[in-house]
């Protein structure tokens, strides 16, 4: 069954009250025909996805990138832009890491070196995701609540944490090196639908203040290379891997939106 497009992200904007007159929430009509909204202290939980195809990767590469966690991130500072309350862009930035269960890889070295130990190294690792975004918005009212149905396009720099561990054969001392190597990250298009609702709390100096409740599912498809080195007392193998991922996921989040009429 195909993924719902309409599971929402948390992006919070709200919109000047620019062309609904008499609401429920405002009772001095509005016409402004520029307006703009802040978006800050956004919560936000985020569901990732699985790619059940990363586990056909051979070295334990599938094993290190499978099984996105599910996470709280706090969102960045967003901007809004409105004309006449109803039609808006916003703009915005964000930096994020999905972590990523450590138990398939320590399952993988347990298998593949049976004779050794792990004295040391590090197992916990995550992807790592920064860029900026822009979205387009549309807003109107529904009862006690303003609807933003909004879509989104936005350049994402991905990558990914090392991996070096270093095993020791019992009862001797023959050492084991494996290091996964992600390259430099990857610049990828991401794509998103996403669905607010906002209801207005109160004023702080002059300016409306808003609760949002958001929700989005988010498309990326990043294709990242990686490196995994084997040195061992009989030499060192390399092997070198593209990665075709699908980092997909849901998100819910609540905010606070401050809207401002400019003109």
């Amino acid at each position: 069954m195909k993924k719902l497009a309409f599971l929402f992200f948390c992006s919070t904007f709200a919109s000047a009250n620019a062309s609904i007159h008499g609401g429920l929430f405002d009772t001095v009509p509005h016409t402004h025909k520029i307006s703009f909204a802040i978006s800050l202290l956004e919560e936000r939980e985020v569901f990732p996805l699985q790619n059940p195809l990363l586990r056909g990767l051979g070295n334990g590469l599938g094993d290190y990138l499978y099984r996105r966690q599910a996470h709280a991130h706090l969102g960045m500072f967003k901007l809004g832009f409105y004309l006449r309350g109803k039609w808006g862009l916003e703009f915005g930035s964000d930096i994020d890491s999905i972590p990523l269960d450590p138990s398939f890889m320590k399952n993988y070295i347990a298998s593949h070196y049976p004779d050794f130990f792990q004295p040391g190294g590090k197992l916990q690792h995550a992807y790592r995701l920064s860029g900026g975004f822009m979205r387009s918005c549309y807003r109107f009212r529904l009862h006690y609540f303003d609807i933003v149905p909004k879509a989104g396009i936005g350049l994402l720099k991905i990558g990914a944490d090392s991996l070096e561990v270093s095993l020791k054969q019992n009862g001797s001392n023959q050492f084991v090196n494996y290091e996964v190597q992600p390259e430099a990250m990857h610049s990828t298009l991401a794509f998103d639908l996403a669905l607010s609702f906002e209801k207005k709390i109160g004023r702080l100096y002059g300016q409306q203040m808003l609760l949002a409740l958001s929700g989005s599912y988010t498309v990326c498809r990043p294709q990242l290379y990686f490196s995994v080195t084997e040195s061992r007392y009989s030499g060192t193998s390399t092997s070198e891997f593209l990665v075709k991922d699908r980092l997909d996921s849901y998100s819910a989040m609540l905010s606070l939106v401050f809207r401002m009429d400019t003109w």
